[in-house]
């Protein structure tokens, strides 16, 4: 069955309600549905694998976490919303790690490799605290918030730590600490987090 953005001109209401529909469609009668949609969320309930097309061309293909999780190259990292992609060199160092040094912060991966890359790293895999705190995550920098966007019930922070990052916080976070633009914090992300191409 091919549904060509079929959710695309309808209200929340009506959409949730045909997601549902076309799960139990798909449940019920085991059939091969290809739904083409401009919506992640949509992508990431109803997908059991997804293509992310580019002029024509399969520019990557694998089930949601791949897909969204670790982007195969800029245009998809960029397609599916990864805000913080940066480019520089890696050099592997000890207990299995690698560093890439941007040319203005180093950052620590798991992902072994040497040489031009780009890193991608998801907003909400990024703590922030006020305070320098003892943690095992390998990546931790000292930074000042540039500017606040408030998205409902997450709040979108950019926080400039030598290179702009990204960072989704729950409102009762941001309320908590109160946070604003010029407010210095503390950034902190595990290596596992970071993926490279």
């Amino acid at each position: 069955m091919l549904l060509d953005e079929p959710l695309g001109a309808l209200d929340q209401e009506i959409r949730e309600d045909l997601i549902k529909n076309i799960k139990e469609i798909h449940d019920k009668f085991q059939i091969t549905m290809i739904h083409v949609t401009h919506n992640f969320d949509e992508a990431l309930i109803l997908a059991d694998r997804i293509a992310i097309i580019r002029k024509g061309t399969i520019a990557q293909v694998g089930d949601s976490v791949e897909i969204f999780r670790y982007p195969s190259n800029k245009f998809v990292a960029e397609f599916v919303g990864v805000e913080n992609i940066f480019k520089g060199t890696a050099k592997k160092v000890d207990d299995g790690l690698t560093v890439v040094d941007t040319g203005n912060i180093s950052i620590y991966s798991v992902q072994e490799w040497e040489g031009s890359v780009y890193l991608t790293l998801r907003p909400e895999d990024v703590s922030v605290s006020l305070d320098k705190v003892q943690t095992s995550a390998k990546n931790i920098f000292n930074g000042v918030i540039k500017e606040v966007i408030d998205k409902g019930a997450i709040i979108r922070l950019m926080v400039d730590v030598g290179e702009p990052l990204a960072v989704f916080l729950t409102r009762q976070s941001f309320l908590e600490m109160e946070l604003n633009i010029g407010k210095e914090v503390w950034i902190y992300f595990k290596a596992t987090a970071v993926n490279r191409f």
